[in-house]
Order: C-alpha cells, then structure tokens, then sequence
C-alpha cells in the first residue's frame, strides 16, 4: 500500500510525535481498556488506575510508531533498540538437537522480536492470524519475515508442526490472547482471576518433547527493549496437563506488574469472564 510505504519512511520521532497526537484525541477502546485494568488491579484506586491509563495509551503510541516505521522494508535498525540476553541458551539447545516452544505475551514490543532469526542458529517459526485483507496481510508478512523469521497460518499450526522435519526448530506462540468459547479446555489463574486460556502450545511441546522457554519484556527506554529468556522446562512430558501453561501466566503476569504500561490492554483477555464484562 503506497501510503503504508510512505509514512514507513518518515523518521521514527516524526512518527512518535504524530501517533501520540492521534492517541491524545482517540483513545482506542478506553472502556475495555478501563475494564481490563479494573480486573487486574482492583485494590488500586481510581485515580491510580487512571495514571495507569494514560501511561498506557502514551506507550501505546510508541508501539504504533515503531511497529508503522518497521514496514519499510529497507529500515533494519531494529538491533540498535534490542537487547536480548543469554543468547547462548538457544545455540546450547542448538547443539543438543532440541526443539524449543518459545512463549511470550503482548507485553512491550513484541514485533521486534522479529529480529532474533539473525542472532540464533535455528530457524523460527511463528504463528499468525490470517486477515480478511490480503494485501495488508502480505506487507504484515514481508515486515515479520524481513530477518527470516518463517510464518504458518493458525489453521495450519498442528498439520505444520507434524510435517516440519527440522529438528531444531524454534516455534515462537504469543498464548496470552483469549481463546473461543467453543475451545475453552483450560482456565488458569492470571490475575486472580479463573482465566480462559489457550493451550495449544503447551500440547505442541509435549507431543514434540520441546524445551520450554518464556521470554521476559522490559522497556529500558523509549524505542529500547531488553528480551531475557527463562526456562519453564525441558522435560514437558514429566508436568502434569496445564502445568506449563500455568506457570506461562504466572511469568507472564510478574512481568506485567513490573511494567502495567507496556501491556497491550486494548485486548478483550477476559470477555469470557462473566457477562456484561466489557459493555
């Protein structure tokens, strides 16, 4: 798209100055984003969940504009704004021959990752959601794919996976987002609350005996993001179901109350709560 292509080639602190003018004017969806932060932090006050909001939509203009300035398809400056630590874990698993579940949230921006295919030995793979829109999802496809990260669509995960014949192959899941009321199997607890969660990778790494790895987000700066790895197991198949999933959520949520802001709250995590949830 010739406007997508041209505002991807604006300078990134012109795109920070226009996205937070949009976001002052438009709060996208405030009242589920009023609503999520209620359920999550109830014994806070009004005022303080209040600051909370607006450091979020503050945040979430930043995301806009780095995430605006990514699809240009010649801007690879995504490693200047990234950190990722303990990277010798991955070439470890490398060299042992084991696959790996990477799981991580919508917490910071978790599009740069994008990146991490040019600083590890394997091949990653992640799952994306198909869009109505074919040619938006073909730039959203070049601009993930751009450092060699490899894209199946989520219809096709399990067949993928089953045919995938490299042995140490790195599967990358953001598992944060609701699943749909028909395939609920699971409610673990996140934030207090019985929350339904997906757990599709969670059976991917037992059938596949996949090491398991969260991958912790903190925002250092503007534009400038810190990854750290942490292993949940290397022997999945010895938890009892859910276990993995579980303590995904538990990691998960101690990052999110480390940073509140950087969460992306605009998601309806608990529509399946109980009704009435988000009117």
């Amino acid at each position: 798209m010739f406007l997508l292509n041209f505002i991807s080639k604006l300078p990134l602190t012109v795109l920070y100055f226009l996205t937070s003018l949009v976001i002052r004017f438009y709060k996208y969806r405030k009242k589920v984003v009023e609503a999520n932060l209620k359920i999550a932090f109830p014994y806070k006050s009004e005022e303080e969940r209040k600051t909370l909001r607006e450091n979020f939509y503050i945040y979430f203009s930043e995301l806009i504009a780095e995430n605006l300035k990514d699809f240009n398809p010649e801007y690879k400056e995504n490693f200047k704004f990234v950190n990722i630590n303990n990277l010798q874990i991955f070439e470890h698993y490398y060299i042992m021959k084991r696959r790996i579940m990477l799981m991580l949230g919508h917490h910071g921006n978790f599009e740069y990752l994008s990146i991490l295919p040019a600083l590890i030995p394997q091949n990653i793979y992640a799952v994306y959601g198909e869009l109505k829109n074919k040619k938006i999802e073909k730039d959203f496809l070049r601009k993930r794919g751009k450092f060699g990260l490899k894209l199946f669509p989520m219809k096709e995960t399990y067949t993928f996976v089953e045919r995938n014949m490299d042995q140490t192959a790195v599967y990358g899941f953001i598992a944060d987002q609701s699943p749909h009321e028909g395939r609920i199997h699971h409610r673990s607890k996140f934030f207090a609350e019985d929350t339904p969660t997906h757990v599709g990778a969670e059976k991917l790494a037992k059938m596949y005996n996949m090491v398991v790895i969260y991958l912790n987000c903190e925002k250092v700066s503007r534009g400038k993001y810190e990854y750290t790895p942490v292993i949940i197991t290397e022997n999945p198949r010895e938890l009892p179901d859910f276990e993995i999933t579980d303590r995904y959520n538990q990691l998960l949520e101690a990052s999110i109350k480390k940073q509140p802001e950087i969460y992306l709250w605009t998601h309806k995590r608990w529509k399946h709560l109980r009704p009435g949830i988000y009117v």
